[in-house]
């Protein structure tokens, strides 16, 4: 009978444990649709796959961005975004990747192909990736 009750509760609690698992996983996936890589974000951006769109405010953005990249500051966000071509595929940046993952969650909500690059400018000039200033 011990056997039988241990089993159980091993039973059970392995299957809580999964359950948690995989609802966290469903989080971190949810979360990481949101947000790509700088390594994936220059990759996309040599194939030309995304249009890049830099939510920083205009002195920021004159001191350094992507070149070609595209300027709606976060305090635009709402209102540009209904602008964009829902066929298209966006990436946000920022400095560090706050107000970028910020202005992704607002752009998707309204109906936009929309992620954010974790990481921010800061972490593409790390990587050597091109600057203009």
């Amino acid at each position: 009978m011990k056997k039988i009750i241990l089993s159980s509760m091993f039973l059970a609690l392995s299957f809580n444990v999964s359950g948690y698992a995989n609802n966290d996983k469903v989080i971190n996936q949810q979360s990481n649709n949101l947000e790509i890589s700088t390594k994936e974000a220059q990759k996309a951006f040599s194939k030309k796959t995304h249009v890049f769109i830099d939510v920083r405010e205009k002195d920021e953005y004159d001191s350094g961005h992507i070149k070609g990249i595209k300027l709606i500051p976060m305090s635009q966000v709402d209102s540009e975004s209904l602008k964009l071509d829902k066929s298209k595929k966006y990436i946000t940046v920022c400095r560090a990747g706050v107000r970028s993952k910020a202005a992704a969650e607002k752009m998707k909500k309204l109906g936009l192909n929309v992620v954010s690059m974790s990481g921010g400018l800061n972490e593409w000039a790390e990587k050597g990736y091109p600057v203009n200033k």
